[in-house]
C-alpha cells in the first residue's frame, strides 16, 4: 500500500523513468536516423548523468521523508500517551477539589454556628452586666485606676527628674569624699606639726632653765620670751586651724550622710513606684 504522502514524488519518479527511457528511445531513434556527433551523445551522456544524480537524491529524500515520518508517528503516541496521563491526572485533581471544598464548607458552616453561638452568650453577658448591682463600684473602681495610672505617669516623670539628680549627687559625694580624704591627710598633717612645735618648744625651755648662771647674762631674755609667746600663738594658731579643719571634716561627713540617706529614699521611691506600676496592672480592668 503506497502512502498517498509519497504518491507525488512516485509520480514525479515515474515520470523522471518515463522520460529517460524516452530521451533513450530518442537516442537510438537519433543515432539509427541522424548518426550524430560525438559532441552531441557527450552531452545527452551528461544530461542522462545529471537524471540519475537527480534520481538517487530523490530516492534520498524520499528515505529521510520516511524515517521522519517515523520519528514522528512515535512522538505522536509520546503525545497521545501524555494526554490521556494529564486528563487522567485531571480528573483526580478535580475529585480532590471537590472533597476539599466540601470540607471547607462544613467547616463554614461549623464555624457560623460556633459565632452565632458566641454572639448568643455575649448578649447574654451583656444583659447580665448591665443588670448586674456591682456595675457602679466597678465603674468607680475604673475612675479610680484611671486616676491612679495618671498619678503614676506623673511620679514617673517625677522618678525620671530624681533619677537625674541622684547621678548629679552620686558625683558630688565622689567629690565630697574626696575633699573628705584632703582634709583628713591635711589634719593629720597639723597635728604632726603641732606635736612638733610642742616638743621644740619644751626643748627650749629646758634648754634655758638648764643653762649655768654664768651665761644668763649672754642669753637675751626678752628674747626668749619673746619666741616662746610666738610659738605659743602659733600653736593656738594650729590648734584653732585644727578644730575649724575638724568642724568642716564633721559637716562634711554629715553632708555625705544626707546624700546617702537622700539617695537610699530615691530607691526606695523607685521601688515603691514599681509595686503602684504591679497594682495597677492587678487592678486594670477590660474596656467594654
Amino acid at each position: 500500500m503506497i502512502n498517498p504522502h509519497y504518491k507525488p514524488l512516485l509520480d514525479q519518479i515515474n515520470e523522471l523513468e518515463n522520460s529517460r527511457r524516452l530521451q533513450e528511445c530518442k537516442l537510438v531513434e537519433e543515432r539509427t536516423r541522424h548518426a550524430k556527433t560525438l559532441k552531441d551523445l557527450e552531452e545527452l551522456n551528461l544530461k542522462l548523468e545529471k537524471m540519475f544524480s537527480s534520481e538517487a537524491l530523490l530516492k534520498e529524500k524520499i528515505t529521510h521523508l520516511e524515517s521522519e515520518t517515523r520519528n514522528e508517528s512515535k512522538i505522536h503516541e509520546q503525545l497521545k500517551n501524555s494526554v490521556k496521563y494529564c486528563k487522567q491526572e485531571e480528573e483526580v485533581f478535580e475529585k480532590h477539589v471537590a472533597s476539599y471544598r466540601t470540607t471547607v464548607e462544613l467547616k463554614i458552616t461549623e464555624l457560623k454556628a460556633q459565632l452565632d453561638e458566641a454572639e448568643k452568650n455575649y448578649t447574654k453577658a451583656l444583659e447580665m452586666w448591665n443588670c448586674c448591682p456591682n456595675l457602679k463600684g466597678v465603674e468607680s473602681l475604673k475612675k479610680q485606676v484611671e486616676e491612679l495610672e495618671a498619678k503614676l505617669r506623673h511620679d514617673e516623670s517625677q522618678l525620671e527628674e530624681k533619677a537625674q539628680r541622684n547621678t548629679s549627687i552620686e558625683h558630688e559625694i565622689r567629690m565630697l569624699k574626696e575633699q573628705h580624704s584632703e582634709m583628713v591627710h591635711l589634719s593629720a598633717s597639723l597635728l604632726n606639726t603641732i606635736e612638733k612645735t610642742k616638743h621644740d618648744l619644751q626643748e627650749l625651755s629646758i634648754k634655758m632653765s638648764q643653762q649655768p648662771p654664768h651665761n644668763k647674762s649672754v642669753i637675751d631674755t626678752s628674747k626668749a620670751e619673746s619666741m616662746i609667746s610666738e610659738f605659743q600663738k602659733e600653736i593656738k594658731t594650729l590648734q584653732n586651724e585644727l578644730t575649724a579643719f575638724e568642724s568642716f571634716n564633721n559637716d562634711l561627713r554629715q553632708d555625705i550622710e544626707n546624700q546617702e540617706r537622700l539617695q537610699e529614699a530615691l530607691h526606695q521611691m523607685i521601688g515603691n513606684k514599681l509595686c503602684m506600676n504591679c497594682l495597677a496592672d492587678a487592678l486594670h480592668l477590660p474596656q467594654q
